[in-house]
């Protein structure tokens, strides 16, 4: 079977180490944002709490099963967004769906979720790793 260099890069180092050892699931009983999230297609229901004091989103965590994509997009978006403002989140949050579906966009506020990058060439997986993006309906 041939195999394409980017599908091999697909599942690097970096998105595994956040599948196995998320930095950031778990419960946050104190949060004062909570959503569910799901993709049918791939099986992945994620939960994302966010607790978000003077605009600002002060911790993130989530639960839930899914693909390592979905685990990873997830880790690495959620790391991404603590600290920000609601606005600084819209705007890392909308960069990161035009990286995911291949569009333009500004990576110098994309940090280590430019990781995810390829997923663009794989169609498929878009949804998967979008999960993190539909956060933002909460804002």
């Amino acid at each position: 079977m041939y195999v394409r260099k980017w599908e091999l890069r697909m599942y690097n180092n970096e998105i595994l180490d956040h599948n196995n050892y998320p930095n950031n699931y778990g419960n946050l009983d104190n949060a004062t944002i909570c959503s569910e999230i799901s993709n049918a297609s791939c099986g992945d229901l994620v939960h994302i709490y966010l607790l978000v004091e003077k605009n600002t989103i002060v911790d993130a965590k989530f639960t839930g099963v899914g693909c390592a994509i979905s685990k990873a997009a997830t880790d690495v978006v959620l790391d991404l967004l603590r600290g920000k403002t609601i606005e600084q989140a819209k705007q890392i949050l909308n960069n990161y769906r035009a990286m995911i579906l291949g569009e333009e966009y500004n990576d110098t506020l994309l940090g280590e979720a430019k990781i995810l990058k390829d997923i663009s060439k794989m169609p498929a997986r878009t949804k998967c790793a979008l999960l993190p993006y539909q956060i933002i309906e909460k804002f």
